[in-house]
């Protein structure tokens, strides 16, 4: 009973020993990221990972730095030069936010457009391109070429536009197609011909009005289903 006793105390007198270490440690860790957590947070709100991807990516790999240093518990003074560089490129991508708000802006009204669209889920190879390129354009940005930067941002606003407009069209005639597709395997041309034709002309109909006006999606909707309808009556 006074083995088991003696146990419990140690074990008492650890826990109490070691909590406020790591009380302590945490209070100090927060002191010492402050600056550094708060300009993150503003460089998240600012996007600076999509508008200023280098000078993101160097403040970042400077923060995961400064972090394994402190679980290492190396000198606070080498944590805090890491520090200080996240802080000093997270400055540099919001000023370089700014400017790709400015000389970017078609390109970031087409990537909202695609992404509203779901282009990330229906058109994911084409958005990937497009995300890519438009890596590219602010990368050139960053460096200071806004002649080959607003290049790039063109050449993404084309993709992010054939993205959006692929996405909308899964979206509508998603199903359409697949029934289409369950009436080729079942020859039903050569048992329906008339019909057949008919639901392949609205489908194409559908098409060249979304090609017309992607915005104005009612009228491709009503042909499509039209069309469905047309291929259940057979």
């Amino acid at each position: 009973m006074s083995r088991m006793l003696f146990i419990v105390v140690i074990m008492f007198s650890l826990i109490c020993f070691l909590t406020p270490q790591a009380a302590n440690a945490q209070t100090v860790k927060e002191a010492l990221f402050a600056e550094a957590e708060r300009t993150m947070a503003a460089a998240k709100n600012a996007r600076t990972e999509l508008l200023a991807p280098k000078n993101h990516g160097k403040a970042y790999e400077h923060y995961v730095k400064a972090e394994k240093k402190f679980e290492k518990g190396e000198g606070i003074e080498d944590i805090r030069r890491e520090l200080e560089q996240t802080v000093k490129y997270l400055k540099l991508a919001l000023e370089a936010t700014r400017l790709a708000e400015v000389t970017l802006t078609a390109t970031i009204q087409a990537r909202e457009d695609a992404e509203k669209a779901s282009a990330p889920t229906y058109s994911a190879k084409k958005w990937a391109d497009a995300e890519k390129k438009f890596a590219e354009a602010a990368t050139k940005l960053e460096n200071g070429d806004v002649k080959d930067a607003r290049k790039k941002g063109d050449e993404a606003v084309a993709q992010y536009r054939e993205a959006e407009l692929n996405a909308i069209k899964s979206y509508l005639f998603g199903e359409t197609r697949k029934l289409q597709k369950s009436a080729d395997d079942r020859d039903v041309e050569k048992l329906a011909p008339k019909s057949f034709q008919r639901s392949v002309a609205l489908l194409q109909q559908a098409e060249d009005a979304l090609e017309k006006d992607r915005y104005d999606t009612d009228r491709p909707r009503v042909i499509a289903i039209e069309r469905s309808d047309a291929r259940e009556l057979e």
